[in-house]
């Protein structure tokens, strides 16, 4: 069971986090649907953040991501 179906999964992974790394992103804040499998994607997509200069945050509650972003 996932929180996405492959198609998206694919997309998100191979387009548009590639896209986002190469326009130079500093910073993301993803906010997740309140469950462990929304969580467990967005852990597996923000990795590929690892190993760039990115600063980045999870969570499912959209005040705390606001709050998050505005602070950087």
């Amino acid at each position: 069971m996932t929180a996405h179906d492959k198609a998206d999964q694919r997309w998100l992974g191979n387009e548009w986090m590639p896209k986002v790394i190469e326009a130079g992103i500093e910073h993301s804040v993803t906010v997740h649907e309140a469950n462990p499998f929304a969580e467990a994607e967005m852990k597996a997509l923000l990795s590929r953040l690892d190993g760039h200069d990115v600063s980045s945050s999870m969570t499912s509650d959209m005040e705390k991501a606001r709050a998050w972003i505005a602070d950087k």
